[in-house]
């Protein structure tokens, strides 16, 4: 049990003073009654300061000492607020996510859900007070000869009034309801934040996805288009007698080829396209029917974190709406524990009452009544008991669920700083790759046109250009996926206190 200093108060009897051999006078006693009537009003308010339940404290977690070190050209989280996908610098990808976060249903839906826990704190905290209702009726009324004998026996009854009543909160078990349904409602803003934070990442991977398949899809057009050319002009070598019917089955062989990956590459477009449409909260329709905008190709600086690994625990919305079910978890131990305690209810009514309606408002027709009821629970075969131990387990889960969450969080993390440096190692390398095979490209012509090698050689040579390419363009769209994925682990891009201040200025 917990009680508040401030409630705590002495009070001074003027008898504290007597003896037996002095007689308490009639003015010490008159001033005493009072103070005897309002004892019990007094103690309850002394207990209504007091509350039962653990007190919240955070769960103590072993964190790293930092994430990495800072390469010197690379962009520092800290750089970037809330909309860190302006990192991209690509005005078609701020219009998207701008529509996104205000049309797609999983947003809209934390919305509602955020608005439910709003008013389900408003009902928790309106426990706490007093509840007045005003009444008014008018009844005919028969007695039983056998009963109350009344006379007359058949009569009018008319009332009319107001009615409080008031549980005390003498172990704070509204209280505790409400810091829990505070914490929910806190939950629940950092669930809508999160909601949005998994939408804005999930939509610049598909974008991404979608720029890659149409780079995808621009090489094998032009790979097709050269390809076609080199059987056409192979057929006239043939016709010629300077070329065989096997370099000519080849160039068909490798034409088909890349048009089968061009149709499989085209459906893969359509497919990101649509997934793209519904994250966007587009209509069926438009669905079907709109094409989405792109944005040109730039390329993107290496994001790292910046500041301690504490931050991490006061930015990922995950980790404070888990945080947040522990704050709401360990109140309710409190709130069912106040529940097996004593309960004290106050009620109050004031009107008037009279058999009849034209004296009603007469001043001899008031009524008033006042009221004071305790309830003590004795035996329920265990039941409140057992709330309580619902709980205590309750909270235990919600301390596991929150501290595998941190866990799970800076694993995200390791894991998308390692993602991006794979990245874009891949794509420095991929690059080279192609820079490579586009020189090896033209000596291989050069020699086939000068009889040295084979056409089986040249094509070799165009396959493994195509395939680099398509790896350059995928590994592109992967290293500002892994970047997308940074933020996601990240909580979104933050600033520091002192960064947040002098923006502020």
């Amino acid at each position: 049990m917990r009680c508040s200093r401030k409630s705590v108060f002495t009070m001074t009897s003027p008898t504290k003073n007597w003896s037996p051999k002095r007689k308490p006078t009639a003015r010490g006693t008159a001033m005493t009654k009072p103070l005897t009537r309002l004892a019990p009003l007094l103690a309850a308010l002394v207990l209504s300061a007091c509350a039962v339940g653990p007190v919240y404290e955070a769960p103590t977690i072993a964190l790293p000492g930092q994430f990495e070190a800072v390469p010197a050209s690379a962009t520092l989280a800290t750089q970037l607020g809330d909309a860190w996908w302006l990192h991209y610098q690509d005005p078609v990808l701020d219009q998207l996510m701008a529509e996104a976060l205000t049309h797609n249903a999983d947003v809209q839906l934390a919305a509602a859900r955020l608005e439910e826990a709003r008013a389900r704190a408003g009902i928790a905290d309106a426990d706490r007070y007093p509840t007045v209702s005003a009444s008014a009726g008018s009844n005919r009324i028969r007695s039983s000869e056998q009963g109350i004998a009344t006379d007359p026996r058949t009569y009018n009854l008319h009332t009319l009034g107001l009615s409080a009543s008031y549980e005390l909160d003498l172990w704070g078990r509204y209280r505790q309801a409400s810091e829990a349904a505070r914490a929910d409602l806190l939950g629940a803003v950092a669930a809508r934040r999160t909601v949005a934070l998994s939408l804005s990442a999930e939509l610049a991977t598909r974008y991404f996805d979608l720029q890659a398949a149409d780079e995808r899809l621009r090489v094998l057009q032009q790979t097709l288009s050269a390809r076609k050319n080199t059987a056409a002009l192979l057929r006239q070598r043939m016709d010629a007698g300077s070329a065989s019917q096997f370099d000519v089955l080849q160039a068909d062989a490798a034409v088909a080829q890349v048009e089968s990956d061009l149709a499989t590459t085209l459906s893969a477009q359509q497919s990101t396209e649509a997934a793209l449409a519904v994250l966007l909260g587009r209509s069926p329709r438009a669905i079907f029917e709109e094409t989405l905008a792109r944005g040109a190709k730039t390329d993107t600086a290496v994001v790292v974190p910046a500041g301690l690994p504490a931050e991490l625990l006061r930015r990922r919305p995950d980790l404070i709406e888990a945080e947040q079910a522990l704050v709401a978890a360990t109140a309710r131990i409190g709130e069912a524990q106040a529940q097996r305690l004593p309960a004290i209810a106050l009620t109050a009514a004031l009107g008037r009452e009279s058999t009849d309606l034209s004296n009603l408002l007469d001043a001899n027709a008031g009524v008033f009544s006042l009221a004071a009821s305790l309830t003590q629970p004795i035996w329920d075969a265990g039941r409140l008991k057992r709330n309580v131990d619902i709980a205590e387990a309750r909270a235990t889960q919600a301390r596991l669920r929150y501290t595998q969450a941190v866990a799970g969080a800076f694993a995200d993390v390791r894991r998308a700083l390692a993602a991006q440096r794979g990245a874009t190692d891949s794509r420095a390398a991929q690059a080279t790759r192609v820079e490579a095979l586009h020189t090896a490209l033209d000596q291989s012509q050069q020699r086939f046109d000068a009889g040295l090698v084979s056409r089986l050689e040249v094509l070799d040579t165009e396959r493994s250009l195509l395939d680099a390419q398509v790896a350059l363009a995928n590994a592109s769209a992967a290293q500002k996926t892994a970047i997308a994925d940074l933020f996601r682990a990240l909580g979104g891009g933050w600033q520091t206190p002192t960064e947040a201040g002098a923006t502020a200025q």
